[in-house]
C-alpha cells in the first residue's frame, strides 16, 4: 500500500504545473467618457472586448499620466491604455502595440472667444495641461506661463476662476467635465490643436502579446464591433 500510494505521489509531482491566466495591468489617466470607475466608458469596454477575443485578463487602473508610465517603464505594471506614438524613445521598456486603440482630439477650452491656429497660437495666454500628457508637454513649450495639474478637473476650476486664459484638454473628457462640474461659460474652441492615434503599450516583458492583441483589435475594427462600442458610450455623453 505504502509503494502505491509513493508511486501516485510521485505521478502528480510529475505532472506539469497548470499555466496561469494571461493578465494584464493596464494604467489610464483618462477619464470619462473614455474610462471610468464603473468601467463602461469606450475604452473600458474596447479592452473587455479584447480580453474575451484573447483570452488575455485585461484590467485597467486608473492613474496619474507621468506615473503611470514609470510604473509601466519599470515594470511595475504591465502597460499604458493609450499614448502617442514615439513612448519608447523616453521610455525604452515599452513596446506599443502597432495597431490604434484610439483616435482622439485635444481642443482649447476657454471662457474668452479666441481665434486660434495651432499651438503656437497660445503663445501670449497662460496655458493649462494635465501633467504627464508628453504630446500637449512637446506642443506647449514655449509660452507666456504653462501650468500642469493633475487632473482636469483641477485645470478648468482655475479656468473658471480667470486664473488660465486655456486650458487643453482631449475634447470628449473637457465636454463631459464641463458639465459634471456645471459649469457655465466655457466652450471649446474650434478648430482642435491636434489630433491623433493613441497606441497600447506594453512593458517589454508582454512583447510576445502584441501580435495577438494588434490582430484582435483590427478584427474588432473590420467586423464594426469596435464602432459599435464607440457610438454606444457616445450616445450617454451627448456633445
Amino acid at each position: 500500500m505504502r509503494a502505491m500510494l509513493t508511486l501516485f505521489v510521485c505521478l502528480l509531482l510529475s505532472l506539469p504545473a497548470a499555466a496561469a491566466p494571461l493578465s494584464l495591468v493596464l494604467n489610464t489617466p483618462l477619464a470619462a467618457p473614455l474610462s471610468t470607475p464603473a468601467h463602461d466608458g469606450a475604452l473600458d469596454l474596447i479592452y473587455a472586448e479584447l480580453a474575451r477575443r484573447t483570452g488575455i485578463a485585461i484590467v485597467l487602473q486608473a492613474m496619474p499620466a507621468e506615473r503611470g508610465l514609470q510604473n509601466a517603464n519599470r515594470g511595475l505594471d504591465d502597460g499604458e491604455v493609450a499614448r502617442v506614438p514615439g513612448m519608447e524613445r523616453e521610455y525604452p521598456n515599452l513596446v506599443q502595440v502597432p495597431e490604434p486603440v484610439l483616435r482622439y482630439q485635444l481642443v482649447a477650452f476657454s471662457r474668452q472667444a479666441l481665434q486660434l491656429d495651432g499651438s503656437a497660437s497660445l503663445r501670449p495666454y497662460d496655458v493649462g495641461i494635465p501633467h504627464g500628457w508628453k504630446i500637449l508637454e512637446r506642443l506647449i513649450n514655449q509660452h507666456q506661463s504653462r501650468v500642469s495639474l493633475a487632473s482636469g478637473q483641477q485645470l478648468l476650476a482655475m479656468l473658471n476662476k480667470e486664473r488660465l486664459d486655456v486650458v487643453v484638454l482631449e475634447r470628449l473628457q473637457g465636454l463631459q467635465l464641463i458639465r459634471s462640474m456645471c459649469l457655465q461659460g466655457i466652450r471649446a474652441l474650434r478648430p482642435p490643436l491636434f489630433e491623433g492615434d493613441g497606441f497600447l503599450y506594453l512593458h517589454r516583458k508582454h512583447a510576445d502579446l502584441v501580435p495577438p492583441l494588434a490582430a484582435a483589435l483590427r478584427a474588432m475594427k473590420q467586423d464594426g464591433s469596435y464602432q459599435r462600442i464607440v457610438d454606444s458610450v457616445l450616445q450617454r455623453y451627448p456633445g
